[in-house]
């Protein structure tokens, strides 16, 4: 049975009902969550800066997103009921799938919990889908959480 569980969260509401339910279901077997949060890399968006005007940008970027990952993911905690979480923790990546399968991986956890947004083809196409995406290269089975209250795709 499964017993660790890998919840990627992003900040939303469905992914915190995500965390919950994986919470529940976790108590339910005798298991144990990892939190993580996947920022995105850092993009420079002139080609013509100096070396060291980006690196000083990129250098505030990952302070900023280390402190903006870090209070995501302690909001994420608090919602959630005490106990049951191994650990959280924040990576950045350029490919959240990829960020996702190598958590899942190197925490040796059994089952994904992502939420979906239940956004329809037109949606996916222009947002993407980090669900649709993370699906047929994850290892360990995904569950995806879909709230109740979505309209039908």
């Amino acid at each position: 049975m499964f017993k660790k569980f890998l919840v990627p969260v992003d900040g939303s509401d469905i992914s915190l009902k995500a965390a919950q339910s994986a919470q529940s279901l976790a108590k339910a077997n005798g298991g144990e969550l990892v939190l993580l949060y996947v920022a995105a890399r850092f993009l420079n968006a002139y080609g013509f800066e100096s070396g060291m005007y980006q690196a000083i940008t990129e250098k505030i970027y990952n302070e900023r997103i280390e402190a903006s990952s870090s209070e995501l993911l302690e909001k994420v905690r608090q919602g959630l009921a005490p106990g049951g979480i191994v650990h959280s923790r924040w990576v950045i990546s350029d490919r959240t799938e990829e960020a996702i399968v190598k958590a899942a991986q190197a925490d040796e956890c059994d089952l994904i919990v992502i939420a979906t947004h239940g956004r329809g083809a037109i949606g996916r196409a222009l947002l993407g889908s980090v669900t649709s995406r993370l699906l047929p290269i994850s290892p360990v089975p995904v569950l995806v959480y879909r709230d109740a209250t979505m309209v039908p795709a």
